[in-house]
């Protein structure tokens, strides 16, 4: 059985319906989080979005946690924010503003860079995915090497509990590949096309932990 978390990564670009009303059932789910990675957006029109997706989220009492645009997170006071790896030199300045601080690694190199500064870690991308169309999957070689890494930093201490905390795997997750994750020690892993375009995201959900 599949008992750890899952966090949704919301895409409008390949979302079925609403993307507001995608959010909504999404958010009554059973998902962990979900991740506002909407890079192709203006900073205004993601700011617009972002605040709608924080209400909805809130009114839920689930976390939500932009993606990469640092400035619309502070001016929200979001207090979350996910980076990706172009960003990792600005981790050390960011880890003030946020209570959760995240970040996506794609080497052993970048999870090194990181890990001091992050509650939580997203690796990938693991399998092949329409995300990523054309560049080669890292593999569980990858995911390998930094769980062996990850008992050598201290956890970091926080006052108040990080929404995320720990490994992720992200890239090509699904039902059917979620089976080769299954003992693997990490704390969830991230779903985008499958939770994007399901028609009913609970039943996905549910399926997941039956797994």
């Amino acid at each position: 059985m599949w008992a750890r978390e899952i966090v949704a990564i919301i895409d409008s670009r390949i979302c079925k319906g609403d993307l507001l009303a995608r959010i909504e059932l999404l958010t009554q789910s059973g998902v962990k989080a979900i991740i506002l990675r909407e890079k192709q957006l203006e900073p205004s029109a993601y700011t617009t979005l972002a605040k709608q997706a924080l209400a909805i989220c809130a009114s839920r009492g689930v976390a939500c946690i932009l993606h990469s645009f640092t400035q619309v997170a502070k001016e929200l006071g979001a207090p979350a924010l996910h980076c990706q790896s172009s960003q990792i030199a600005h981790l050390p300045h960011l880890r003030a503003h946020f209570r959760t601080l995240g970040v996506s690694v794609h080497s052993v190199e970048e999870y090194r860079a990181a890990r001091e500064w992050v509650d939580y870690v997203i690796i990938g991308h693991i399998f092949a995915s329409s995300c990523k169309v054309g560049a080669e999957p890292k593999g569980l070689k990858l995911l390998e090497s930094i769980i062996t890494l990850e008992s050598n930093f201290a956890k970091l201490d926080s006052r108040d509990k990080p929404a995320l905390q720990g490994l992720y795997a992200i890239g090509g997750i699904s039902l059917e590949t979620l089976p080769a994750l299954a003992n693997m020690p990490i704390s969830g892993v991230c779903m985008r096309q499958a939770l994007m375009q399901t028609p009913n995201p609970k039943d996905y959900i549910r399926d997941t932990m039956l797994l």
